[in-house]
């Protein structure tokens, strides 16, 4: 299951930030035990021996107090929610149940039923039909959050039998979104659903995989995201290829998130084959996807894969811009460079050709005036491995341009450019 742990808006939104808008994933009402059924003989409550999963004393507690059975706890939750939310076998709901029918229809302080309790914790398909047979429209109810029963069901990956039996009851659950606008196929998508569940949500309704949430995401970046595997990513660019071309929050598009993901090697050569210029595409931060894949969780794989695929395309008309598709490759080499190193156990130098590149692109990046941007541009379109002896010889380039600062790199790169300019003059 997600957990949500943080919302940030980090321009790089990895997982973690994605997890930010995903309101499903949350508990839907969790009772901690404490409350006011107590056994008026040893002072222990009814949510206490629901909590501990002693089924033989919550059944004598019920045959001997059943007014116990209609009180709510601290987080105003009955017992039958609790007991929902914690894997009680079915005697005991329907026990629960018996003794006060209208439990399965009252929410608690989260604005939960028994039955979101049950769909969020895996219950049985035997306990959550109890709970729909009790309390049919509970299938339609949503909590605070605006979550349905199918939300918490997906999150938490609930059988395929208990997720067909609440779509069955309630077939137009998968066109209805929570607070943070996603759909049962975000959901399912962000906590790694199987494709057969996957696979249900999109039969039923299609253009799903077409819809985005508060923050932008199609399923397919959440699945990308997160962790899915090859055949859930599959059926969702199969339902809707153009997926692959869409950016999500922060510019990304799947590719991006499954390489800072440390997503497998099959679904990274899935998005790369259905999109190759892709791995030239930057997001809001510049980065490429293979400057995404960075960290403990790349493998020297991926690494090879979307390296070799950005040195593959062109991408010079892409973007608009040559200075891009030069950072872009020069991003290709580095980072494939720095994984060998990283391999090896070793502190490879830098290239010449990078080296050069860099400064410039720093120097681009720092440069004040459209002007001074304009001349950086030019010595970055016209820089080559044949020339950057003849760079070196001018203009001082340093071992690691990273450690020098960026107003040095700045003059550094106009030098450059004042020589390509000279060069060129020359030539004429």
């Amino acid at each position: 299951m997600v957990n949500h742990v943080s919302a940030s808006t980090h321009s790089d939104h990895t997982p973690l930030h994605l997890a930010s808008s995903l309101g499903p994933a949350r508990d839907p009402g969790h009772d901690d035990g404490q409350g006011g059924n107590h056994d008026s003989n040893n002072g222990v409550t009814l949510h206490e021996y629901i909590s501990e999963k002693n089924w033989n004393n919550v059944l004598h507690l019920l045959q001997t107090q059943p007014n116990l059975v209609s009180r709510k706890g601290d987080s105003g939750a009955l017992p039958i929610h609790l007991a929902a939310g914690n894997g009680a076998p079915l005697d005991i709901i329907d026990k629960l149940l018996d003794v006060y029918p209208d439990g399965a229809t009252v929410k608690n302080n989260y604005g939960s039923l028994p039955l979101h309790r049950a769909a969020a914790s895996g219950a049985t398909l035997e306990v959550v039909a109890r709970l729909i047979e009790a309390f049919p429209d509970g299938v339609k109810e949503t909590t605070n959050g605006w979550s349905l029963p199918l939300h918490f069901a997906v999150t938490c990956r609930a059988p395929v039998n208990v997720v067909k039996r609440l779509l069955d009851s309630y077939p137009d659950a998968v066109r209805q979104k929570d607070r943070s606008g996603n759909l049962p196929v975000h959901t399912a998508a962000a906590n790694k659903a199987t494709v057969q569940v996957v696979s249900m949500l999109v039969d039923l309704y299609p253009g799903g995989v077409q819809e985005k949430n508060n923050v932008h995401d199609l399923p397919l970046h959440l699945a990308a995201a997160f962790g899915s595997d090859v055949d859930v990513i599959s059926r969702l660019i199969g339902t809707h290829p153009a997926s692959v071309r869409d950016k999500g929050e922060h510019g990304n598009l799947a590719l991006h998130l499954a390489a800072a993901g440390g997503q497998s090697h099959d679904v990274i050569t899935r998005l790369v084959t259905e999109y190759p210029d892709g791995v030239h595409k930057i997001n809001n931060n510049g980065k490429t996807p293979l400057e995404m894949c960075t960290g403990k969780r790349r493998s020297s794989e991926v690494v090879r894969i979307l390296s070799e695929a950005t040195m593959r395309v062109d991408g010079s008309d892409l973007e608009g811009e040559a200075v891009d598709a030069k950072r872009r490759k020069v991003g290709a080499q580095k980072a494939e460079a720095a994984h060998r190193g990283n391999e090896d156990g070793d502190d490879r130098q830098i290239p010449l050709f990078e080296r050069v590149v860099t400064v410039i692109l720093k120097g681009f990046d720092e440069a004040k005036t459209e002007e001074d941007r304009k001349s950086i541009r030019v010595a970055l379109t016209s820089v080559s491995q044949d020339n950057v002896a003849d760079i070196a010889n001018h203009v001082v380039i340093p071992d690691d341009p990273s450690s020098v600062s960026s107003e040095a790199l700045y003059h550094k790169a106009y030098a450059i450019s004042i020589l390509f300019r000279k060069r060129s003059e020359e030539a004429a």
